[in-house]
């Protein structure tokens, strides 16, 4: 399948990097709750988000080393 619309691919690139970028904050408030209440260990949220994050991030890669050929 190809996206015959560069700019289409760009936009998706562009959302998905902003969604990525969201999930850093949520991470990162996750981790800042988690010093405040003096845990020690990742919580499953923060597990969640990262791997979620890990996913768009090389999703991302996907789309970009394809070269507008999807």
């Amino acid at each position: 399948m190809a996206i015959d619309d560069a700019s289409t691919q760009e936009e998706i690139i562009a959302e998905l990097q902003n969604i990525a970028e969201r999930l850093d904050g949520l991470i990162f408030e996750s981790v800042r709750t988690a010093v405040r209440e003096g845990q020690t260990k990742r919580s499953e949220t923060d597990k969640k988000l990262t791997k979620c994050r890990n996913q768009i991030i090389r999703a991302i890669g996907l789309l970009t080393d394809s070269g507008g050929d999807l």
